[in-house]
């Protein structure tokens, strides 16, 4: 879990929708030839949420040997200060999640 925030106050929150997933993918990268897989068939998804409700989407695609991550733009109406503070959030994110795996 991950908090954007704005100064000192948090501004958006970033969760996994389905926290299932990361746990069976940790299981199957610990096993020597599967986890070699793992990258096809587990694929998490995290949820950015703010006080307006859910504002993006983001999900790890089917990847070999690297992790490649889709971000979708939900319904919520944004502002622009708001758009550039999610496009650093989510860049921080996409790059400590591709580190742990």
């Amino acid at each position: 879990r991950y908090e954007i925030q704005r100064g000192d106050q948090p501004v958006f929150s970033v969760s996994e929708e389905n926290p299932w997933a990361k746990v069976a993918d940790s299981l199957v990268r610990e096993i020597p030839v599967i986890s070699l897989l793992s990258g096809y068939v587990f694929h998490p998804r995290y949820l950015v949420t703010a006080a307006g409700g859910d504002v993006l989407r983001l999900s790890k695609q089917p990847a070999f040997l690297e992790s490649v991550f889709h971000v979708d733009r939900l319904e919520t109406p944004l502002d622009p200060d708001d758009e550039k503070l999610l496009l650093i959030g989510m860049v921080t994110t996409v790059l400590l999640e591709r580190s742990r795996g």
